[in-house]
């Protein structure tokens, strides 16, 4: 079933252009910061495997007093030149690498706006108009959103008599303002975007699949939500994107494949309780992302409902394997929150001072960078081992010598039949067509390598264990006509597992006499304990191929970190 569940979801995303996936930070310390403070640590936040921010700012009036910009339903209208304070330092914030920062804003208003208040939805019209306009002055790619009720005050839910009409008078009336809003953000921004911790997937409706009545699921459930969304779909540029990152994703698991589940159900579902109009819209303007607390990996409690446990002894592990699964399902962007500690060692700390996270959770930084670019990264991580002087090849006989049949004769090709194979070598599909040979004659450096002749499909293979979660390099050399490649594959107690999870690279480096070397580097996944190494190819009936020297190395570190608080 799980199987069949990852086929599901990469068949719907197939035909989508690839991303490049992106980390956008948030948290406690970020909340706090204003852009004057993002400016004096910029050098520190841009070292950060991150694509952007959330920013957090306010304004001041003509008379010097403070307002509540992050607060754009309801605090008074906005004038842009109560934020011309915070220009410079923005446009130097968005105009290093950080490309991808979002202004915060809260959707949940502290004093609930009547539907019918054409004066108070104007002027919140008006304030994201503002922000959204800012954002695209200094370089920003929009407005995070957060429509999360922590004030109680049941904006988005139909209150009955005390709306002043029947459910579909007013979600009417709902469907309106969300139009009115996202004119006026697509206005000042029509290839803007909308980051929001909740958009479709704040109503659970994907526990509706088989509804036949999807309206009247909307007003049994009393649900403004979604009528005010489909305004905003109603009037959405073409060019604007509106991201579901799901906070939901704060206690998804990788092993139970709860990130492909979610983005399956943000694609497919909320469709059913939109107007037909609105369906093309949104399969093209909305995509899928997803928010990771970091607390739930130092939360030491594992009684609480906020906690994940260590894998493999580390926890940063863990989070290695849910971040990793959550940027597969996503379409490009998931951001990360934290309550507890801070992101970089604040020169001015915004609030309490803090430890970083990076020192609760040792390689954190790292992972994520891992995970970003992991050939650059495990690249780096090989060259230095290297220059230590501590790789060690745990491929047996990666040089290919001999094991010789009593009959062989001295520069022949001898058969490689049950037997007499070099030790730890083996082969797949010997055929009437063709056959695998060792090649006493011809290697990258001796003379000997392994040799295919009229192989239509068929490889060499090469196995050494492996330590889950632990970084490998793996480098093969190759000599012949044809491209040819090399596969990575695992097992489990000598059993093929986790096929998804294979790796491919090619022979694309020059190397001596026609020879090409391939080099490539895996993280082994957690349910394996053996690699095994594919020298393959695909040859015509005249056609052949040589292989040598499959290299295996551990680049990772042969000891763990020190247990952290976090590893308990």
């Amino acid at each position: 079933m799980k199987k069949l569940l990852l086929l599901l979801f990469f068949a719907t995303c197939i035909a989508c252009p690839a991303q490049r996936k992106k980390f956008i930070a948030h948290g406690w310390d970020l909340l706090s910061c204003s852009p004057q403070i993002l400016l004096e640590n910029i050098d520190a936040l841009e070292q950060l495997p991150l694509a952007g921010l959330s920013i957090r700012m306010l304004a001041k009036n003509d008379s010097g007093k403070t307002v509540w910009s992050s607060s754009p339903l309801v605090c008074e209208r906005l004038k842009p030149e109560w934020l011309d304070h915070h220009r410079p330092a923005l446009k130097r914030v968005c105009g290093g690498t950080l490309k991808d920062n979002f202004i915060t804003t809260m959707w949940a208003p502290q004093k609930r706006l009547a539907w019918q208040d054409d004066e108070a939805w104007d002027r919140a019209a008006n304030n994201l108009g503002v922000l959204m306009a800012l954002a695209k002055e200094v370089g920003a790619r929009g407005l995070l959103i957060d429509p999360e009720d922590y004030p109680k005050s049941k904006q988005y839910d139909y209150l009955g008599s005390a709306d002043g009409g029947s459910y579909r008078e007013i979600a009417t009336l709902a469907r309106k303002r969300g139009a009115q809003l996202m004119q006026a953000m697509g206005n000042a921004y029509p290839n803007g975007t909308l980051l929001a911790f909740w958009l479709f997937s704040l109503s659970n409706l994907s526990l509706y699949k088989g509804t036949t009545a999807p309206a009247q699921i909307l007003e049994t459930s009393g649900n403004l939500w979604y009528p005010f969304l489909e305004g905003m779909l109603d009037v959405v540029p073409e060019d604007f994107t509106m991201v579901d990152a799901t906070e939901n994703g704060y206690t998804m698991k990788f092993e139970d494949y709860d990130f492909y589940k979610a983005a399956l159900n943000i694609q497919r579902d909320p469709i059913r309780f939109l107007s037909p109009e609105n369906h093309k819209k949104y399969r093209h303007n909305v995509q899928v992302g997803f928010g990771l607390y970091l607390d739930m990996y130092t939360n030491q409690d594992p009684t609480k409902y906020y906690y994940h446990p260590p894998l493999n002894g580390s926890r940063v592990n863990r989070l290695y394997e849910n971040v990793k699964q959550a940027m597969e399902a996503s379409d490009e962007y998931c951001w990360l929150y934290g309550e507890q500690f801070h992101w970089t060692d604040w020169k001015t700390p915004p609030r309490k001072q803090a430890p970083s996270w990076e020192s609760q959770l040792p390689g954190m930084n790292k992972v994520l960078a891992k995970l970003l670019d992991p050939q650059k990264v495990l690249a780096e991580q090989f060259n230095a081992v290297k220059q230590k002087g501590e790789l060690k090849n745990l491929v047996t006989n990666s040089e290919c010598a001999p094991i010789k049949p009593a009959n062989a004769k001295e520069g022949t090709y001898d058969d490689w039949e049950a037997g007499n194979l070099p030790e730890g070598w083996h082969f797949w599909q010997h055929t009437k067509m063709g056959k695998f040979f060792l090649d006493t004659t011809t290697g990258y450096g001796d003379k000997y390598s392994a040799r295919a002749e009229g192989i239509g499909s068929g490889c060499f293979l090469v196995k050494c264990p492996a330590a889950p979660s632990a970084d490998y390099a793996v480098e093969a050399y190759h000599k012949g006509k044809l491209a040819a490649s090399v596969r990575v594959r695992w097992q489990n107690q000598n059993k093929w597992v986790v096929p998804e999870k294979d790796f491919i690279f090619s022979f694309d480096e020059d190397a001596k006499d026609g020879w090409k070397k391939a080099t490539g580097f895996v993280t082994v996944p957690h349910e394996a304990d053996m690699m095994v190494v594919l020298l393959g190819c695909n040859l015509g009936p005249e056609d052949s191929a040589n292989f040598d020297l499959p290299k295996v190395y551990k680049i990772s570190q042969d000891e763990p970190a020190p247990a952290t608080n976090a590893d308990k």
